[in-house]
Formats: C-alpha cells, sequence, structure tokens
C-alpha cells in the first residue's frame, strides 16, 4: 500500500511523504503506482523551479518527501494541486493507497 502522509501547521501544508507500493499489479505494470509517482515527481519538479529554494525534496528508497521552508500562498498553491490530485488517484484506489493529514507545532 501507498502510504502518504502530509503536515500542517496552522492549516498550511509544511510537508509531504509518499512510501510504499500499491501492489495492484506486477512491478512495472502498476497503474496505480505510475499515476502516484508521476504526481510526486511532477510535484519534486514544480518545487524545485518555482519556489527557488523554499522547499526540500528528497526521493530515496521508495520514499519521496518534500518539506516546505516558509509556507506560503505560492507554496500552498502548489502543495494543494498535488494534493488534490494524489487524493483523486485514491478516491478510484482505496485499497491500494492511504492518505493521512495532522497538525504540527
Amino acid at each position: 500500500m501507498i502510504h502518504i502522509s502530509v503536515e500542517t501547521r496552522k492549516g498550511a501544508i509544511v510537508s509531504l511523504e509518499a512510501a510504499g507500493h500499491s501492489e495492484s499489479a506486477p512491478y512495472g505494470q502498476d497503474l496505480v503506482c505510475s499515476a502516484v509517482s508521476a504526481i510526486l515527481f511532477g510535484l519534486c519538479n514544480a518545487c524545485d523551479e518555482l519556489l527557488k529554494g523554499n522547499a526540500q525534496e528528497t526521493a530515496a528508497e521508495n520514499r519521496i518527501t518534500i518539506r516546505i521552508h516558509k509556507p506560503d500562498s505560492h507554496t500552498q498553491d502548489i502543495l494543494r494541486t498535488g494534493l488534490i490530485q494524489l487524493m483523486t488517484v485514491q478516491e478510484q484506489n482505496k485499497e491500494f493507497m492511504h492518505i493521512e493529514s495532522k497538525e504540527v507545532q
């Protein structure tokens, strides 16, 4: 299962992390993993290109993490767009992915 964790501070997204594999099909044929990966790598590229140092993206060992240093309306537009896309994939694939959100200090 793909686990996506979203952390918010005062309602603003400050981190998004995805880990795991959906196992909805054999490796290389898994459309759920493909969709989630495309969204997440596109989100990482958007953060890298548009946020110019206000985000840190890492991708390693079946885990992608995006952390925002100083949340603002621009960072939120980008991250919320990605989150909406992930929620859309989850809507049709609840048995293969889970999104959770928690408020942090």
